[in-house]
């Protein structure tokens, strides 16, 4: 069984705009928590979050899968 491990952290730099380092890279996530932009090495993923009823759809929208 191969095991994988993820650390990641956050700062939150301006109101609506948050810089993540991870094991996967850096990225910025543009925008409210129900509605960002995320900008990575890997593209630009667009994420939707309906709070309450717990229903997300993200799609890359530029980049590699």
């Amino acid at each position: 069984m191969k095991v994988k491990f993820h650390l990641s952290k956050s700062q939150k730099i301006l109101p609506g705009v948050t810089v993540n380092v991870s094991t996967a890279g850096p990225s910025v996530s543009i925008g409210p928590r129900a509605a960002k932009l995320k900008l990575s090495s890997k593209g630009i993923d667009a994420s939707i979050r309906i709070p309450k009823l717990g229903l997300h759809v993200s799609k890359r929208i530029v980049g590699r899968k």
